[in-house]
């Protein structure tokens, strides 16, 4: 099953309005010794969608009425609560059993959580409704780790369902516009900042590269400007095709924590004066991919450090080459990017960003060097040329350039 096929039970993510509630009831129902645990708290719209299909056009038992972006879990605003017996979830609702879920619905209702008749553990927030969320109207108060959960939901989102505005304050850059030289209308398009629905990519699981994987970087791309390319290849490289990161960690980046934030202690490589030393670090533990890579775009777009490779956002390959020395000590670590994206053609998965146009495709970025270099070799030439006695013309490297383009 996909990452966003499944379930989470992680309240990091919830909205704080609902997010203390829950743990009130939680509470309160361990007080009263009723077995009942969170089984679910924030649902993709990836998992909805699977869910209500079931009992419908796939087999198994109806368990929803909500399509993707119907259902309050999409929101961070729902919990499912779930008996949980003698170390396994259980849905009687006989007997004795009956009263429990009936007192659960009480105690949820005295904390401002309402359930739903279809669906018994189903809790939600009162105090709003499902068409103001879908138009944007969000409850306030909403924290940055809710915010961005639901951005990269938006963005990363392929599905037929329109999927609701993102949360405001969750993008902190203005949008990021980049203009071609190049007649791009025979390039093929792979995702567009206008139609998050148009992926056409196709996910490669032999390299890690999952659908999550890819949304995840598509996601980060349009809502911070970080090529996809790059942070594919970072996954690669920092992860060794997605099979090794720090456990239980969901982050594939080696993100570093700070302060107080979650972290995995884990072991790693480090390059002092240019030598190889080990050492412990703590890693940043994330609630999902999802977060892993918003997180991971936000750093790039809003921290000073970083300033040089947004600045060449446009090029994959000198971004890479700018993260050298800052994003890790290792003195290869630009090359070794650049080597992946040219290796496994990334740039075909770069999301344009600017509204409706094409990302350059791994050939056309392939053309673009060979006549970038080729123009500077024959510039180089003709002024060799132009300063030897045997040159009548004036010195005009356009007209190498121009020759150039004629022929590659």
């Amino acid at each position: 099953m996909s990452l966003k096929a499944s379930r989470q039970q992680d309240l990091a993510v919830l909205h704080p309005v609902i997010r203390e509630s829950v743990k009130r009831v939680q509470e309160q129902l361990d007080e009263e010794k009723l077995p009942f645990r969170v089984f679910e708290a924030y649902r993709t719209p990836e998992r909805q969608r699977l869910l209500y299909r079931q009992g419908r056009d796939v087999p198994g038992d109806i368990v929803t009425k909500a399509r993707a972006w119907d259902s309050y879990h999409q929101y961070g605003l729902a919990v499912d609560f779930v008996l949980y017996i003698s170390g396994s979830w259980s849905w009687k609702s006989t007997g004795q059993y009956a009263k429990m879920w009936q007192r659960l619905h009480v105690i949820g209702r005295q904390h401002g959580l309402e359930p739903l008749s279809w669906e018994s553990p189903h809790l939600q927030y009162a105090k709003t409704s499902i068409d103001k969320l879908k138009a944007g109207d969000y409850p306030t108060g909403g924290d940055e780790a809710w915010a961005e959960q639901i951005a990269a939901a938006i963005a990363g989102w392929a599905g037929e369902e329109d999927a609701p505005p993102a949360p405001r304050g969750a993008i902190l850059r203005p949008a990021i516009e980049t203009n071609f030289d190049d007649d791009e209308s025979d390039v093929q398009t792979f995702g567009s900042v206008s139609d998050p629905k148009a992926s056409g990519f196709q996910s490669r699981p032999e390299l890690g590269l999952t659908e999550d994987v890819i949304q995840g970087a598509q996601a980060s791309d349009r809502l911070w400007g970080v090529p996809a390319s790059v942070t594919l290849a970072q996954f690669i490289l920092e992860s060794a095709f997605g099979k090794k990161m720090p456990p239980g960690s969901n982050n594939p980046f080696g993100i570093k924590a700070k302060g107080d934030q979650p972290f995995v202690k884990a072991r790693t490589i480090e390059y002092v004066h240019g030598r190889e030393q080990v050492a412990y670090a703590n890693f940043r533990k994330f609630s999902s991919f999802d977060e892993a890579f918003a997180q991971h775009g936000r750093l790039f777009a809003t921290s000073s450090h970083y300033a040089a490779a947004m600045s060449v956002r446009d090029d994959p390959l000198a971004f890479a080459n700018a993260l050298t020395g800052i994003y890790a000590t290792d003195p290869k670590y630009g090359s070794s990017l650049i080597k992946l994206i040219g290796q496994y053609e990334l740039t075909s998965y770069d999301v344009s960003t600017s509204t409706g146009a094409a990302s350059v495709s791994i050939q056309e970025t392939s053309r673009r060097n060979i006549k970038g270099r080729a123009a500077r070799n024959l510039a180089t030439r003709a002024k060799r040329f132009a300063r030897s006695s045997k040159c009548s013309r004036p010195l005009d490297t356009a007209w190498a350039r121009s020759t150039v383009n004629s022929v590659v």
